[in-house]
């Protein structure tokens, strides 16, 4: 919640926006007011949060490497590069089981 008059409406204007830690106000239309502007945003693990809301950890991810040859991409040696021959798209990732 913030409280400036004006706010609401200056974000109706769509050039106009609030970043918190890179992720963009969502104005919740139904909580604001022309004195008091609401924001949705997702949740940020702090040490704060993770002790007292029961937010998630950051933890090491893991998944499936693509293309199958792209090992050099997680052999911890950094001076490696990894080249993608192929002459068409250039793609190489990871893929991530759902939760």
């Amino acid at each position: 919640m913030i409280a400036a008059d004006g706010l609401y409406s200056a974000l109706k204007n769509t050039k106009n926006l609030i970043d918190v830690c890179g992720s963009q106000c969502v104005v919740d239309d139904t909580q604001s007011s022309q004195t008091m502007t609401v924001c949705k945003l997702p949740s940020i693990a702090t040490s704060s949060s993770i002790a007292n809301f029961q937010i998630k950890e950051d933890g090491v991810l893991s998944g499936t490497v693509f293309p199958a040859t792209a090992t050099l991409l997680t052999d911890g040696i950094l001076t490696t590069d990894y080249v993608d021959t192929r002459t068409s798209g250039c793609n190489f990732g990871m893929t991530f089981p759902k939760n």
